[in-house]
């Protein structure tokens, strides 16, 4: 079932409307137990459209991961979608616990791009 899909459920017109606080509460009782100071979104774009940023107490940073083709780095859905999930394992193996060291993520062949990378999006080129 697709987020967007129109359903009517308790009032709400969208699956978007029906979870949004309900994630966000979550998230920020998770993020207060943990003491965590960000939250990192391996998300895919459809699903964290469900959250509400705004009322998220920590930053949140996405990584964002392109492949080279025709001439220019883009986002492949297929690759980006196994990206995340190599990114989920590198962050469970390797303990991470800081931002800056996601950086250092380079599974399947994607590098780190601080020259296109911002505090909220590290991207990740590979080819």
């Amino acid at each position: 079932l697709e987020m967007g899909t129109k359903l009517r459920i308790e009032g709400y017109t969208n699956l978007y409307e029906f979870w949004s606080d309900m994630l966000v509460d979550e998230i920020n009782k998770s993020i207060k137990s943990t003491k965590d100071k960000v939250l990192i979104n391996l998300a895919s774009v459809e699903y964290f459209k469900a959250i509400n940023k705004k009322k998220l107490i920590v930053p949140i940073i996405t990584p964002v991961f392109k492949d080279y083709n025709n001439g220019s780095y883009k986002t492949i859905m297929m690759y980006a979608k196994k990206a995340r999930g190599s990114m989920a394992s590198f962050i469970l193996k390797n303990k991470i616990r800081r931002p800056e060291e996601l950086t250092a993520f380079d599974l399947d062949g994607y590098l780190f791009n601080k020259d296109v990378s911002n505090e909220n999006e590290f991207v990740f080129y590979r080819g």
